[in-house]
């Protein structure tokens, strides 16, 4: 499911995927063009020659959630990838769903509501390695 769920996040538009190592955060944009490969217990999203590339250990992600986050003046969409201790692996942001003049973006909330019903319409959702 992980793998299957990455694969159709990497064909989106718009999509910002953010790794948080602690004191920093590593930011890459998702374009149609990304390599991805999955190799034993690895995934490995990018080219290991170009610019930047990111291996996410399967084995690691324990838990997948579908965060929408209502602030004053929008709503946040992402999918989270969550470790064992509940600390967030990865987060994948679905990015320009507002226009200019704040009014939400039909289609591109639609892309993100299929992605969740295409996994089964649950906020949470537990991996088993």
């Amino acid at each position: 499911m992980l793998e299957d769920l990455l694969n159709d996040i990497l064909k989106e538009e718009n999509v910002l995927v953010s790794i948080n190592v602690g004191g920093a955060i590593i930011e890459m944009r998702v374009n149609k063009d990304l390599q991805y490969r999955t190799r034993e217990n690895w995934i490995t999203i990018g080219d290991n020659d170009g610019p930047c590339h990111m291996h996410i250990n399967k084995n690691e992600v324990k838990e997948i959630r579908f965060v929408r986050e209502k602030k004053e003046t929008k709503t946040s969409y992402s999918i989270r990838l969550m470790n064992v201790k509940d600390e967030r692996l990865i987060a994948v942001f679905f990015t320009r769903m507002q226009d200019e003049n704040g009014n939400p973006v039909k289609e591109r909330i639609e892309r993100y509501e299929y992605i969740f019903k295409k996994y089964g319409s649950k906020e949470v959702i537990p991996l088993h390695n």
